[in-house]
């Protein structure tokens, strides 16, 4: 679906952990920025269900096919993957991005549910440890470190990221 100045650029914005405030705040900041996006606010678990020791607890490996079975959910599938569906931009905001948040919690969550829709991730975080190598082979397409004022980095991030007509 191509962007055109006949709507508004729709972005969804994911928070993770308990920051409901900061969610809203960093929602606030970039429709403050570009005042044409949607901006639709999630807010996701620090840790996904799905992860070991995510919440879930052990299982026994059953063959799917010895049940009759032929799918079961997958990170493409459930809420994340239906609001990125209606989106032209995914945002997810950490506090530090390094090894473990690239690949557990709201970032891979995110990629996940991007992915399949080709859309870009974009990544706000407090502070990144990760190489540019690392975060792009996890498929996301830009880092931006917010350091303690994560709205005005915010609104930044809105302004490299909205196109001009938003």
């Amino acid at each position: 679906m191509a962007l055109g100045t006949d709507r508004a650029m729709r972005v969804l914005l994911c928070v993770g952990g308990d920051a409901d405030d900061l969610a809203v705040a960093l929602g606030a900041a970039w429709r403050d920025a570009a005042p044409a996006c949607d901006v639709e606010v999630v807010a996701l678990p620090a840790r996904s269900e799905d992860e070991p020791g995510g919440g879930r607890p052990a299982g026994v490996f059953v063959p799917l096919g010895s049940l009759g079975l032929t799918k079961v959910a997958g990170p493409g599938d459930g809420p994340l993957a239906g609001a990125a569906a209606a989106a032209d931009l995914v945002v997810v905001h950490v506090p530090v991005l390094d090894a473990t948040t690239l690949h557990s919690g709201p970032v891979p969550a995110a990629v996940s549910a991007a992915a399949p829709l080709a859309l870009p991730v974009v990544v706000l975080a407090g502070h990144s440890e990760v190489s540019r190598r690392e975060w792009s082979g996890a498929g996301i397409s830009g880092v931006h470190e917010t350091g303690p004022d994560a709205v005005a980095a915010t609104r930044r991030a809105a302004r490299t990221w909205a196109p001009s007509w938003a």
